[in-house]
């Protein structure tokens, strides 16, 4: 049976309704992701806003089509068939990206966006720049494009090059300036929190180039203003050893953020390769997200995060390019490496000198894969219960 795909909006009415009316036999992923598994056919409309405005199921023949037509009056000829080897998905999240870095893979901002959006990227969580209005830039640019992103203007404020390093105050001064500038972007379009486009999201760099006082700044600005936050946790050794001789009197890196008020259920950190237990739980007390970034991991030898072992300690996940560090703007790549990634952890933790161990993290399967690419990326950005919503 066919899959139809109805896409029309009526020009003389700006209040009309943008359809959208699927045919789906079996889709089980699609299903699974928004509406729970379902074997009949299914027809849904998406009003203009983005959100599901109808659904039913059993839509068998022609004739049920013909009565959708004329029940939501849009021109049999908008209706478009597609192919028993064309499906749908919900939009790939990138929940860890580095907009500035493009550069380094050929780009700028404006085709930063148009690649993701191609890439089948709807939603990006982006590192910009310590500078205002570049960071104001980006915001606007992604809105402009459609694409849900969640804007960070980076701070650091110690050990950077001297022609990339703001001061204290400025840093913290700019930043809520910017998460205010974002936050009006779409107030007089009426949209709710749920329904925006795009989110400031607090950006310490790393704990490397922020003074603890500039991390407190920061924790209080995103409790004031409600933000979430994201930043980078423990990606390689030497980083690690160097956060220690920075902050001798506090156990570990994830503790080093505790500390400073950054850790809550709208924090992401992007790899968390090299946990420790305490960390894990320290984490998973927290709530917050993990955005494993696989290729870039592989590509400067950071070393190879356990997903498996995250996800059975119930800590939430998503999937990063992590460009420029990643060579790669697209999430497939990075689902084909995650994938390669779980396959290396198991082969290791399966035996030590030829002898099986008690435990041992099976790799993740394409199911598993998919859910981290968007829906896992969701419940870092904590839209999770909205997408289900839609």
């Amino acid at each position: 049976m066919p899959i139809y795909t109805i896409n029309y909006i009526k020009q003389a009415n700006p209040s009309s309704t943008h359809l959208v009316v699927i045919h789906v036999k079996d889709s089980w992923y699609y299903d699974k992701i928004f509406i729970g598994r379902n074997t009949q056919p299914v027809k849904r409309g998406v009003d203009i806003s983005g959100k599901i405005a109808f659904l039913e199921k059993n839509v068998l023949d022609e004739i049920t089509l013909s009565h959708i037509i004329s029940q939501w009056e849009f021109p049999e000829q908008e209706v478009i068939r597609l192919s028993k080897r064309q499906f749908l998905m919900p939009g790939f999240i990138d929940t860890h990206t580095h907009a500035s870095q493009y550069p380094n893979a050929g780009t700028v901002y404006p085709i930063v966006v148009n690649n993701l959006l191609r890439s089948g990227t709807t939603t990006a969580v982006y590192f910009a720049t310590i500078h205002l209005e570049s960071s104001k830039y980006l915001a606007r640019l992604v809105k402009e494009k459609g694409q849900r992103g969640f804007i960070g203007k980076v701070n650091m404020d110690c050990n950077s090059p001297e022609n990339y390093i703001e001061s204290l105050d400025n840093s913290v001064k700019s930043t809520e300036e910017f998460v205010k500038y974002v936050l009006n972007l779409e107030k007089d379009e009426g949209r709710g929190n749920g329904s925006r486009l795009v989110y400031p999201i607090i950006t310490p760099r790393f704990a490397i180039t922020c003074t603890s006082q500039l991390m407190n700044s920061l924790g209080l600005l995103a409790k004031k203003y409600n933000m979430p936050i994201q930043s980078h946790l423990s990606e390689n050794i030497g980083e690690i050893n160097f956060i220690s001789e920075l902050f001798p009197h506090l156990p570990d890196y994830t503790t080093v953020y505790d500390h400073h008020g950054l850790l809550n259920e709208k924090t992401i950190m992007a790899h968390g390769i090299h946990l420790s237990s305490k960390e894990l739980k320290l984490i998973k007390e927290r709530n917050i997200g993990i955005s494993h970034c696989p290729t870039s991991n592989f590509a400067i030898c950071s070393g190879v995060c356990n997903v498996r072992q995250l996800l059975d300690e119930g800590i939430k996940v998503g999937l990063g390019t992590d460009l420029s560090g990643g060579y790669s703007k697209s999430i497939l790549n990075a689902i084909r490496n995650a994938n390669i990634a779980s396959r290396v952890v198991f082969m290791a933790s399966s035996k030590v000198d030829d002898k099986p161990l008690n435990k041992s993290f099976p790799h993740l399967t394409l199911p598993e894969l998919t859910y981290l690419a968007t829906m896992g990326g969701a419940e870092l950005v904590n839209l999770d219960k909205i997408f289900l919503m839609i």
